[in-house]
């Protein structure tokens, strides 16, 4: 078994046929989302070779973190993928992949790798220490039913990217991802698999998708970014309202939940059929300063 680094140009097609056969999902497909996640961030990816077979591989986008009290955003890996071919699993894969990312992820000024994980990627990380990754809690499912109408001026909703700029400034309290216009754009616009809907007010951008239950139309809050989160969601709240939207459905830290709260009755949704698990690898100290889940503010958009 041959462990190497992954050339996105000449090991394409055999990446997408390990993805594939990992997730079965169409070879195509996978395709798509190589292209996808190759012109976002930077990617770091190794993969496990036995002959001119991929047996596996494990790769994380280098990003960019905001952390409260730093002057500049500190970087980190974001482990986004880790498949191994079902008759290779067992074997150890995933450790001997993963080494030299995280070495790689930390020559290039890393404090610390970040993912997202379901249960199935918890099971790792909770049986292998050496794999490094801390669980530091559980993606929140909310539910607000939206209460009467609101007084705020109402965003613009489009099914098109607005053409008009907007800033991405997150809060400078808590923890967060620091998307510039263009990486947030190609996050959403360029999804290999869905598409999305758009609502610009107050210089900021909310990301949402909607679904009809029954009588009550849902939207599902994806993402924000903007100056002032309150009064964009204010906005965003008002416009929905007026194309009958009744309810608003988040994935969510639990430091965002208040944004949520003066919207409607908010319901913390006691249980998740994908639930989805902060965690962290420190690289080295400074690292550690992330290891606090109440101090995250994420949302569903980050979760690939």
């Amino acid at each position: 078994m041959n462990i190497t680094a992954l050339d996105p140009t000449t090991d394409k097609t055999a990446w997408a046929d390990l993805l594939a056969a990992s997730f079965e999902r169409p070879q195509q497909a996978m395709i798509r989302l190589l292209e996808y996640l190759l012109t976002w961030y930077p990617l770091i990816a190794f993969g496990a070779w036995e002959g001119d077979r991929l047996l596996g591989q494990y790769s994380c986008l280098l990003r960019e973190v905001s952390v409260p009290g730093c002057d500049h955003p500190v970087k980190v890996g974001m482990s986004i993928n880790m498949a191994v071919r079902p008759e290779a699993r067992g074997r150890g894969l995933v450790k001997h992949m993963a080494a030299p990312v995280y070495e790689s992820v930390r020559a290039a000024g890393a404090i610390a790798g970040v993912g997202f994980s379901n249960p199935a990627g918890v099971s790792v990380d909770q049986h292998s220490r050496a794999y490094g990754y801390h669980i530091l809690g559980q993606m929140v499912n909310t539910v607000t039913l939206l209460s009467g109408s609101s007084s705020a001026c109402p965003a613009i909703v489009s099914d098109e990217w607005p053409v008009e700029s907007f800033q991405t400034t997150g809060n400078n309290c808590l923890i967060h991802f620091a998307d510039d216009i263009t990486g947030l754009r190609h996050q959403f616009v360029h999804h290999p698999s869905h598409t999305f809907h758009y609502a610009t007010a107050h210089e900021g951008i909310v990301i949402f998708d909607t679904v009809q239950h029954g009588p009550i139309g849902e939207a599902s809050v994806l993402g924000w970014a903007g100056p002032d989160h309150p009064a964009l969601l204010k906005s965003f709240v008002s416009a929905v309202r007026q194309r009958g939207i009744g309810a608003l459905r988040a994935v969510i830290t639990p430091a965002l939940i208040e944004l949520f709260r003066p919207m409607g009755t908010f319901v913390r949704v006691p249980f998740s059929h994908n639930p989805y698990y902060l965690t962290v690898k420190p690289l080295d100290e400074s690292g550690e300063a992330l290891l606090d889940f109440d101090q995250w503010a994420c949302t569903g958009g980050h979760i690939l």
